[in-house]
């Protein structure tokens, strides 16, 4: 299904017809497609430039293939290995803070934990990304960074939702604009430092950052800058906000609650998979259901809730169906994740829905979380292996008797 109107919002130069996918086998033919002109990104990030600069996200053509190549390189699955001492520490320490933050409420009475989680979230990224743990930052009164990436997300969602703010003339009345500059001196100063210090050299066996190892590749400090902020500006809330609505929909199935605490029992009991208590890598492959769970949980609230292209080059759906030149392409996830002929009764939380047999019989396009192709967001692994960690730990503690339900 192809569905197109006349743009009310005007790029940058002029209007341009706006086109909305919604079958699986056409939005496969767009996101699959490996050619430059099919890869530019649309007036709607425009928001984000001043703080991404021309990173992962932004970049296009072959400076995003390339950039592609090389982060695909660093954040290897083999890789999180090495983070997996992160995920550990941070799940404990949330664990903790859930059980104070609990422990004096009163019976039936709800308490928020969203900035628990966004925390625990910002703290994982921020320590493998930087090689800092923000819990001794903000110990220490250092809040800048932190503060930065708040502000960052704050602007960018506040122009996308007004879009004549979109328009960077009626933007730069707006008294939110003058903390821009603020944000990208405070992110700038920060990578300064953090490389600076790097080449100060590592003691054996500490953590490498991912700062670290795109010094290593060449990047110039704006560059590193771009793709740091990137990663961590559009990963913690992400992944935070997928546990937040995972937590929401097993309160409300305790059937798959308790599968999924009866699962993470016998990997806890199993002092190979998880010696001393900690989880390792393998461990993950023993957690079928908690997976399950989370990509049905992505399917009702993917990660990306909308995304565009800017297609400067034509692109053919099938015979006769043609993508203009100078389109902008726009593609709901959810939309198509809700269509009962891939996913019947589409309201129904099913985990099931993503067994082996069910996943093969779907066209692989229908589900796209995380879009897809050539163009899925970067980092997929380490946001599964996060909210796994986390939520494992949510489990053991607060999943072992009904008095201390998630619902």
């Amino acid at each position: 299904m192809v569905y197109e109107i006349w743009s009310p919002i005007p790029s940058p130069i002029r209007p341009c017809p706006m086109i909305f996918l919604n079958s699986p086998e056409y939005v496969q033919k767009l996101l699959n497609s490996s050619e430059s002109a099919h890869l530019g990104k649309s007036f709607a990030y425009n928001p984000c430039k001043p703080f991404w600069h021309d990173g992962l996200i932004i970049s296009k053509g072959d400076k995003w293939k390339s950039r592609r190549k090389l982060l695909t390189h660093i954040v290897t699955f083999k890789n999180l290995q090495s983070y997996m001492d992160i995920y550990n520490k941070e799940s404990i320490s949330l664990v903790k803070k859930l059980d104070d933050h609990f422990s004096h409420c009163p019976k039936n009475k709800a308490k928020t934990i969203d900035e628990l989680l966004m925390t625990s979230s910002l703290n994982i990224i921020m320590e493998a990304a930087m090689g800092t743990d923000i819990t001794k930052m903000t110990a220490a009164g250092d809040k800048s960074f932190v503060e930065s990436v708040n502000t960052c997300m704050e602007i960018v969602v506040t122009r996308v939702l007004n879009p004549w703010l979109m328009i960077d003339w009626i933007w730069k009345l707006h008294p939110m604009s003058k903390y821009g500059f603020e944000v990208v001196s405070s992110a700038r100063q920060y990578v300064r430092q953090t490389m600076e210090q790097n080449k100060k050299g590592k003691l054996d066996g500490e953590q490498t950052s991912l700062i670290e190892d795109l010094q290593e590749a060449g990047l110039t400090e704006e560059e590193i800058t771009g793709e740091v902020f990137t990663i961590i500006s559009a990963g913690y809330e992400t992944t935070a906000t997928t546990i937040h609505f995972l937590l929401f929909l097993l309160s409300l199935h305790p059937n798959h609650q308790e599968l999924c605490r009866d699962e993470i029992d016998t990997v806890f009991d199993d002092p190979e998979l998880c010696p001393g208590g900690n989880l390792t890598n393998a461990a993950f492959g023993k957690l079928k259901h908690l997976e399950r769970c989370i990509q049905e949980t992505l399917r009702f609230y993917p990660v990306v809730p909308v995304f565009q292209r800017h297609i400067e080059a034509p692109l053919e759906l099938e015979k006769g169906v043609v993508i203009p030149a100078n389109s902008v392409v726009t593609l709901f996830p959810q939309g198509i994740h809700m269509n009962p002929k891939y996913f019947p009764e589409p309201e129904k939380f099913n985990p099931d829905r993503f067994s082996i047999e069910e996943v093969k019989a779907r066209p692989p396009f229908a589900y796209i979380p995380f879009s897809a192709g050539t163009q899925e967001v970067f980092g997929v692994q380490v946001c599964d292996a996060g909210s796994d960690e986390l939520e494992c730990e949510n489990f053991e503690e607060f999943c072992g008797d009904h008095e201390r339900y998630l619902g």
